[in-house]
């Protein structure tokens, strides 16, 4: 089947002078005299180059697959670009070396950096398959993992309850926690929220509007929320006790005690009721173990930035955490890179650095030292190993990509839309520079 016609998309990184990216570098030299024979992972013809190294169809060396999680609106794509009378229209991006044309696999957005940084991965013969599974206004820790409100519920607040699939595409969603008299609570009945939605045929309504597809980010109904004063709990509750509260029901799904990570939040472990609460992540997952790749080329990417800016250190480790545990416990063994997302000027920096220090262990100001850094402490305390490019691994390694919080510092305005944390076009063309070459050197496995 032809790839479809992208003529009136924006492609930035091919150069028009070259046949065939994957053939040629980024000067134009031919690599090789390719030679057939076969890749035993995927079944694709396959080419052996003058080293003697295997080369893939299409002119590639490495064929990796890659999944977007713990991530946002920027990574997704919601690039726009101004026209020639200055009115900002989206922007769709393509990476035809890979043959990926927004929107790509899992994302709906248009525009992303990583599909650009896929491109430029075709010149070092990297063949992607990207799952990207970026939402927009996403949090790590309240919608990825989940997490548990360890000082219970609030007066008057709008709680997101539990609720089954509406139809195709829509997995449905857990309802939020809270910690109350020793036990765990969920709101069974609260707001509807969506996220993902494919059925375009049957639209629901969710937040006011009709929805065809997915709406790219997570729309919150606040119609129904908690009485004005606290509902009385059972001092010794049990497994399916219901408290009303307003408009929100709480049933105990647990009982016992839980930890405080840091600021009254208890964020949602592997094997807890709860994690996962939209069920993004097992989603990226099944993408990822889908892909026709060998087994030690899955990866995933976790970059975000702009939702979890200001929360406190420890939670946003424990995120992280679990989500690469996720992905990497037997038998799935995918491989996680932690990048950040690029600074959004209407925040400040010292909320930026306290995300920035579960990374590198230290703010901007100060250097990284990701060998020692609160993530590498808390993932090699769990018998995972912090991997360099180029060496040998004998049991499940993770990688640092490249911060663009680092990379960029806080001097963004000109990447960004005016007034807009969001990229323009020539922004995200810059970030999926910054991101490239690290990521190529982790999926070729080399320190050059």
């Amino acid at each position: 089947m032809p790839p479809p016609d992208i003529s009136y998309k924006v492609d930035v990184l091919s150069d028009q002078n070259r046949d065939n990216i994957g053939f040629k570098n980024a000067q134009g030299v031919q690599r090789y005299v390719p030679t057939v024979n076969t890749d035993p992972f995927t079944g694709m013809g396959a080419f052996a180059g003058p080293d003697g190294k295997p080369i893939l169809s299409g002119g590639f060396t490495v064929k990796a697959a890659l999944g977007i999680a713990g991530a946002q609106s920027n990574e997704q794509g919601t690039t726009l670009r101004q026209d020639s009378i200055g009115v900002w229209q989206r922007t769709s991006v393509a990476a035809p070396s890979q043959n990926i044309y927004e929107p790509v696999k899992l994302s709906v957005g248009f525009g992303s950096m990583f599909t650009l940084t896929a491109e430029l991965l075709a010149r070092d013969g990297i063949q992607v398959d990207l799952y990207n599974g970026a939402v927009g206004g996403s949090s790590g820790y309240l919608d990825w993992t989940g997490s548990v409100l360890m000082a219970g519920r609030g007066n008057s607040v709008a709680y997101r309850g539990k609720r089954n699939s509406l139809g195709a595409g829509d997995p449905g969603h857990r309802g939020e926690l809270i910690f109350v008299n020793g036990a765990t609570w969920e709101a069974t009945t609260g707001n509807r929220h969506l996220v993902f939605w494919s059925d375009a045929a049957n639209p629901i309504t969710v937040g006011g509007t009709q929805w065809f597809q997915d709406p790219g980010y997570i729309v919150k109904e606040t119609n129904l929320v908690t009485a004005g004063t606290p509902p009385t709990f059972p001092g010794s509750p049990a497994v399916s006790n219901t408290v009303t509260d307003g408009g929100i029901v709480w049933t105990c799904i647990h009982v016992g005690a839980k930890t405080t990570d840091a600021g009254n939040i208890h964020v949602n472990r592997l094997t807890e009721d709860g994690f996962d609460p939209y069920y993004m992540l097992v989603r990226v997952r099944n993408a990822l173990m889908s892909a026709p790749v060998s087994p030690n080329k899955r990866y995933v990417y976790f970059q975000n930035g702009q939702s979890d800016a200001g929360v406190q250190t420890a939670i946003y480790t424990m995120c992280l955490r679990m989500m690469a545990q996720y992905f990497g416990q037997a038998p799935y063994l995918i491989q996680a890179i932690f990048g950040l997302s690029i600074f959004n000027p209407s925040q400040s920096q010292a909320n930026w650095d306290l995300i920035e220090t579960s990374l590198s262990g230290s703010g901007l100001a100060g250097a990284p030292n990701y060998a020692t850094s609160p993530l590498t402490t808390g993932l090699t305390s769990g018998g995972y190993h912090l991997a360099n490019p180029g060496e040998s691994i004998t049991n499940f390694g993770f990688y640092y990509g490249q911060s663009l919080y680092r990379a960029f510092g806080t001097n963004t305005v000109s990447m960004l839309q005016p007034g807009d944390p969001h990229t323009t076009l020539e922004g995200a063309v810059l970030c999926a520079q910054a991101l490239a070459p690290t990521l190529s050197k982790i999926l070729r496995n080399s320190a050059t």
